[in-house]
């Protein structure tokens, strides 16, 4: 059989990337892709965003990633960037 199509996307716009993530929604949750026919992806979304908390910063990001796309995705990672500010810390 063949391999399933591997479809790589970088949203940075820390500011307002999570809220695109609905876009993802169905790929998502059903692995398949009307781009690709209805066929089954390999998804996998950077997504650059911002959030309060340096140490804990799913306690933000999960709540965002469960209203976009209905849960938050097995293998989600959240990786620090860099801060920008004072309680502006950049995370992807």
């Amino acid at each position: 059989g063949q391999a399933a199509p591997r479809v790589h996307v970088i949203m940075n716009l820390p500011e307002l990337a999570l809220d695109f993530l609905d876009a993802f929604r169905s790929m998502v949750q059903e692995a398949t892709s009307e781009l690709f026919s209805g066929s089954a992806v390999e998804l996998r979304v950077h997504c650059y965003c911002f959030a309060r908390s340096k140490d804990r910063p799913e306690e933000e990001v999960h709540p965002r990633l469960v209203t976009a796309l209905g849960s938050v995705p097995a293998g989600t990672a959240i990786r620090e960037v860099r801060d920008v500010a004072p309680k502006k810390n950049m995370f992807c």
